[in-house]
This record gives C-alpha cells, sequence and structure tokens, in this order.
C-alpha cells in the first residue's frame, strides 16, 4: 500500500444547509459600524429642515438686531439705561459668535456620516445651528426700557 492515510468521504450536505451555513459564515456581525442595517435612511430630513429653517430665520435675526440699535433713539446713546445697553452688547455678541457658530453647527450637521449611531449628535448640531438665531430674536423682542 501506498502511504496514504485513509479519507473519509464528506459528509453529505443539502443544498439548502451549504446554502445557510455559506450565509452563516458571510454575514457581517450586527455590532460592526457600517453594517447594512446600521445606515440611517432619514438622515438627510434634519440638516435640510435646519437649512430651510436658518434660510428664514437667520435674515429675520440679522434684521432685527440691526434694528435693535433704534432703541437708543428716544434716550440716546449716553443716557440710556445699562440694563439696555448691555442687551445690545449681548445681542451683537450673539449675532457674531452665534452667526459663526451656526455656520460650522450646520456644516457638521450635513457632514456627520448617515449612520443611526450619528442620530444623536445630528440632533444636537441642529439645535445648536438654530439657536443663536432664536436667542437674537427673543432678546430683540425683550429689550428693557431704555
Amino acid at each position: 500500500m501506498s502511504g496514504h492515510p485513509a479519507t473519509t468521504a464528506p459528509p453529505q450536505w443539502s443544498d439548502d444547509e451549504l446554502r445557510a451555513d455559506w450565509a452563516a459564515r458571510n454575514a457581517p456581525p450586527p455590532s460592526v459600524p457600517g453594517a447594512p442595517g446600521d445606515r440611517d435612511t432619514g438622515a438627510w430630513a434634519l440638516p435640510l429642515i435646519t437649512t430651510l429653517v436658518l434660510l428664514l430665520l437667520a435674515p429675520v435675526a440679522l434684521g432685527l438686531a440691526g434694528l435693535s440699535v433704534m432703541a437708543t433713539d428716544s434716550c440716546g446713546p449716553d443716557n440710556c439705561s445699562a440694563a439696555l445697553m448691555g442687551t445690545l452688547d449681548a445681542i451683537f455678541v450673539t449675532v457674531t459668535v452665534g452667526g459663526v457658530l451656526s455656520l460650522v453647527s450646520l456644516v457638521v450637521c450635513w457632514a456627520l456620516p448617515w449612520r443611526l449611531g450619528q442620530r444623536v449628535r445630528r440632533r444636537w448640531a441642529a439645535a445648536v445651528a438654530v439657536a443663536p438665531h432664536l436667542l437674537v430674536v427673543l432678546m430683540v423682542f425683550a429689550l428693557p426700557a431704555g
């Protein structure tokens, strides 16, 4: 006899068993980021809504901030209350810093990967993008007396 060991016949599997075994071996584990089930198909909606809200709200906030200086017309800039002048300063700081923060947050909102794990971050970025403009509008409508 030759020096080959005796081989046994491979087990006979049905086609269904082979397919099930192949699928089980080649399926990605569910905890892997980037698995097909991890994609957030509605991720585009929140950045789009945020962009549309900002297209309407940002010019209003900027216009109201520009018109808020007229609150000093009755008292003159030197005789106005400290509360009014402090609020006007806060409005202009919010417009400048908040505008940059809003733009950065909007870019982050669009740039985050469209995965389910990024949903909360996307919501926070959208809220931070809108908040400065809402704050400016609220401060303008709540200006103290001069």
